[in-house]
């Protein structure tokens, strides 16, 4: 089958679902190829090296076609230079656009249609945060945002098929834009076993290599982080830790974390206890993660679940969030501190306690490999 993604962003070495499933499926012997801007997804990047170099490469077994593309609008709202032309080129069997509401999405469906190429959109996300906790100037941006709603619905009222990553996303697109539950299939993220694996030799090198000992715990928060991924919680609950409890802040911050003055003075403050890495391969995670004890995310639910899940770590996360992960007991109320500090007590009470939180985690991960996912998407192919 010849498949083509669709994405505004392409970058392997972040790894991502674009990125895994397209391989996963190349290793099956299906020729696949991905059309993406040449943008990079880092938004702390300024001038020239926002950008990689447009051309045609082969990554992976896959045929990426990068392109240049307009100064960007939005976030989301990016404009590739050539694409129906590269599209036309391609001429695919069966195309798989990522994320309803990027524009190159837009454009795989609208050129799609003319030339009658089936085309599957999957749903990441329709909002990760609670509009009720916006500031008045976020509230007032999210307004304007609405203006691209245009393009979103006609996204995801024209493709052949929806493909959702979280059963909620079901009822949100039924709710807000009224689309028929066969349209919809449910295919979850999932996370690449040639990367994320359980291993103590890993683990005991990495730990080593950062100065940590036996007998220090390690939580990680790992990822783009933005805003509403609520940082500054995490810090909180790093002060009331005993000191034998490090953080691993494994990622890029946004404009608006980084220059944030309470965070910044509570970095200052906890210098001795936080280690930071900006940039780094998908390998070099796996690494962080084999070095770490739980994983925390105070405000969001994200695909590094499965990462960490993979690798035998228990995670806590909000009670709000999509019920992907079958650990009820170490979720959290969103934005409590006082909640996040006793999830963690609760993991650290026991042995016990702790390696039944392992077990779940890593039987959790056993159903999710993008191997089986990818698979599984060639049979949702196949029903078009």
């Amino acid at each position: 089958m010849k498949i083509l993604h669709v994405t505004t962003f392409f970058e392997p070495e972040l790894g991502y679902e674009e990125f895994h499933t397209a391989k996963e499926q190349a290793k099956d012997g299906h020729e696949v190829h991905v059309i993406c801007t040449n943008l990079r997804s880092d938004r702390n990047l300024r001038g020239q090296n926002k950008y990689l170099p447009a051309k045609k490469e082969i990554i992976s077994n896959i045929n990426v076609h990068r392109l240049r593309c307009l100064p960007e609008l939005k976030a989301e709202f990016v404009i590739p230079i050539g694409f129906n032309n590269t599209l036309r080129n391609i001429s695919p069997d069966i195309i798989h656009a990522h994320t309803a509401t990027q524009f190159t999405s837009w454009l795989a469906v609208r050129f799609s249609k003319k030339r009658k190429f089936p085309v599957m959109v999957d749903i990441h996300g329709l909002g990760w945060q609670k509009k009720e906790y916006l500031n008045l100037f976020e509230k007032f941006k999210f307004r304007i945002n609405k203006i691209f709603d245009y393009f979103i619905k006609y996204t995801i009222h024209n493709a052949n098929k929806l493909i959702i990553k979280a059963s909620p996303f079901e009822k949100e697109l039924r709710r807000k834009y009224n689309v028929n539950k066969n349209k919809m299939i449910l295919n979850e993220v999932g996370f690449d076993s040639d990367i994320f694996f359980k291993d103590e030799k890993v683990r005991s090198k990495t730990r080593t290599e950062y100065g940590i000992s036996k007998s220090e715990k390690i939580l990680i928060i790992f990822g783009f982080l933005r805003k509403h991924k609520r940082l500054d919680i995490i810090l909180d609950v790093l002060e009331k830790l005993p000191i034998q409890f490090k953080l691993f802040i494994a990622g890029s911050l946004d404009n608006e974390t980084q220059n944030n003055e309470n965070i910044t003075k509570k970095m200052e403050a906890l210098s001795g206890r936080i280690i930071r890495i900006n940039h780094f391969p998908q390998k070099k995670l796996n690494e962080l993660l084999n070095a770490s004890d739980v994983t925390v995310w105070p405000a969001n639910v994200s695909v590094g679940l499965l990462q960490a899940s993979a690798v035998g770590i228990p995670s806590i996360y909000p009670d709000w969030g999509y019920e992907i992960y079958p650990i009820s007991k170490t979720t959290i109320h969103l934005s409590e501190t006082q909640d996040l500090l006793e999830k963690i007590f609760y993991i650290f009470s026991s042995k016990t306690i702790y390696n039944i939180e392992q077990i779940k985690a890593i039987k959790y991960a056993e159903t999710r490999s993008y191997a089986k996912k990818a698979r599984e998407l060639i049979d949702i192919y196949n029903t078009n």
